[in-house]
């Protein structure tokens, strides 16, 4: 029987080993931390509120065997189930309740008038092309680069869009734009060329079909303990509070692995979900390469005595002049009429020190004025966390940096197989999970 040893206990840790386990491996999961999920996580407040670590909403990915997995064993009573996610964004003074596309018909008219040509004169990107500046010039036209993706990004990234890579904007969604009426963007979409650029109007046009779960009285690590309960019952050796100390090699095949603690783990696979710059330093690689650079995120935690204005269960902050990210509207995901208590999250991007200095009042005054809350709101609580390394400022190097420490890797190790958005190859979960199901296929081991 094969050993199998799955690295991280995030959602594609977790959902590896149970896949492999199906399989009848001998599989082992170890986790650093004494909690699963990775960043899928949930706090509790004394008086019982929850709010989660920047929440990602479960979502189907058109995989039996997958959403099998993640979602049959849920008891759908205590799950709220959508068929689409009602996602807004602030932009140009303007809330937008209906899409998180940008809207550039918003725009001053001559500037919209003169980015509309511009993209309209655009033409298929060539290959060589790898900086942001570059791309979205090629991709959306000069004036929609300058006016709208290079402040939003300066803002995300806090660099340059000639230091960023190529899909640098893509880690938050900004693949498309909203260029006028439903009836001239369906009319633009029917060219494969323009429809990868422009958004349809409402989010519910055009929805995959593919549904999205939210628990109803708890935050988003429910998900991660009833995989958890799921695991152990499918078989799964699952280590907590264990690193790796050391391994040992055999041309070119890891046979064991060492941890922390003295315990010695046979390994015929090794399933690799955390950040691959980790492994370096266990396999005797010198690797010169340049130090990843990452943004801290601050989650400002609020309750309020009044509902809010909007029933959106995100709001995109795209004006650049404000802090606030991402706000998630909790008591609008766990019931579809508003009710109490009415909370909410809002994620901030920036250098650590920059977030420390941030207010929450002034994070309240931003949500007045988008109309998100309305001005008799009060706060009943409030709570600030920071991630220190929160999300990686996807520049030319990083990039670069973690496809080169893959592939020295892979020279170094044959029995390893790296998965997950830790390596580079997507960013959603669901994307990462089919990727990471594609691999495990090709590799014959499911």
């Amino acid at each position: 029987m094969k050993h199998i040893l799955v690295i991280g206990g995030g959602i594609i840790g977790l959902i590896s080993a149970i896949l492999l386990k199906n399989q009848q491996y001998e599989v082992t999961l170890i986790e650093q931390n004494e909690k699963l999920g990775g960043l899928l996580q949930s706090s509790i407040a004394s008086d019982g509120l929850f709010f989660d670590y920047g929440t990602h909403i479960p979502r189907e990915t058109g995989v039996k065997e997958l959403d099998t997995i993640l979602f049959e064993s849920l008891n759908k009573n205590e799950w709220n189930m959508y068929d689409y996610l009602k996602v807004g964004n602030y932009f140009e003074g303007k809330l937008n309740i209906d899409s998180q596309f940008i809207d550039v018909t918003r725009m001053d008219s001559d500037v919209f008038v003169k980015g509309l040509f511009d993209l309209l004169h655009t033409t298929p990107i060539e290959d060589s092309v790898n900086d942001a500046d570059i791309y979205l010039e090629q991709y959306f036209g000069e004036t929609f680069k300058r006016e709208i993706f290079a402040p939003i990004l300066e803002k995300l990234y806090g660099k340059k869009l000639c230091e960023l890579h190529k899909n640098a904007h893509k880690l938050f969604g900004y693949t498309r734009i909203i260029c006028g009426d439903q009836f001239l963007s369906s009319n633009f979409k029917k060219s494969s060329f323009f429809d990868d650029k422009l958004a349809n109007t409402n989010n519910k046009i055009g929805i995959s079909g593919l549904k999205s779960y939210y628990p109803k009285k708890a935050g988003i690590y429910k998900f991660v303990e009833e995989l958890e309960i799921l695991a152990v019952r499918t078989g799964v050796n699952i280590m907590k509070n264990k690193t790796i100390n050391s391994m040992e090699l055999d041309e070119r095949m890891v046979k064991e692995v060492v941890l922390s603690d003295g315990l010695n783990l046979q390994c015929d696979y090794l399933i690799w979900t955390i950040p691959p710059s980790f492994l370096i330093n266990k396999i005797d690689v010198d690797h010169q390469g340049a130090i990843p650079q990452f943004r801290s995120v601050g989650l400002f935690n609020f309750e309020f005595d009044t509902p809010f204005l909007v029933d959106n269960h995100y709001i995109y902050c795209n004006e650049s002049i404000y802090k606030t990210f991402r706000i998630t509207l909790y008591s609008n995901l766990v019931s579809s009429v508003q009710s109490s208590p009415y909370t909410c999250t809002v994620e901030i991007l920036g250098d650590l020190d920059e977030i420390q200095l941030i207010s929450p009042e002034s994070v309240v005054a931003e949500l007045l004025s988008m109309k998100i809350i309305s001005s008799k709101a009060k706060v009943l609580f409030n709570k600030n966390t920071i991630i220190k390394n929160g999300f990686p400022i996807m520049t030319n190097n990083h990039y670069d940096n973690a496809h080169e420490i893959e592939e020295t890797i892979h020279k170094k190790i044959e029995n390893i197989i790296m998965l997950g958005k830790n390596s580079n190859k997507s960013f959603f979960m669901e994307d990462s999970l089919r990727d990471a199901y594609e691999i495990l296929k090709k590799k014959d081991l499911i």
